[in-house]
C-alpha cells in the first residue's frame, strides 16, 4: 500500500472557496476542536496567470484576443498562486515566468 502524504495540485481553490484542508489537518491532528465547515464559496474558479501569459505571447492573434480579455476580467476567478497574503511565491513564478518570455523559452 502507498501512503502519499501530499495535498493535490488544486488544494489552492478549495483554500479560495473557503475550506483550509491544511488548517483542518493540523487541527485535527493536535487533538483540537474544530467546527466542520457548511458554508463555501461556490462557483469560484482559479488560474495560472502566468500560463496564460506564456500562452498570450507565444500564440497570440487576434483570433484568441476575445478569449484572452475573457481570461482576466471574468468574475469568480482568482489566481492559483498570487497572493496578498503570502506574496512571495507568487512574486518568484512571475519573475522566473518573464525571466522565460524574455529568453523565449515560453514552453
Amino acid at each position: 500500500m502507498e501512503v502519499n502524504p501530499r495535498f493535490w495540485g488544486s488544494l489552492n481553490q478549495a483554500i479560495q472557496s473557503g475550506v483550509d484542508f491544511p488548517y483542518l489537518v493540523y487541527k485535527l491532528a493536535n487533538n483540537e476542536k474544530f467546527n466542520s465547515v457548511k458554508k463555501y464559496k461556490e462557483g469560484l474558479k482559479t488560474r495560472y496567470y502566468m500560463n496564460d501569459l506564456r500562452v498570450l505571447f507565444s500564440k497570440y492573434s487576434k483570433k484568441y484576443e476575445k478569449s484572452i480579455y475573457d481570461w482576466f476580467l471574468r468574475k469568480n476567478i482568482v489566481d492559483d498562486v498570487l497572493s496578498f497574503d503570502d506574496p512571495i511565491p507568487g512574486l518568484m513564478f512571475f519573475y522566473s515566468g518573464l525571466i522565460q518570455i524574455l529568453n523565449k523559452n515560453i514552453f
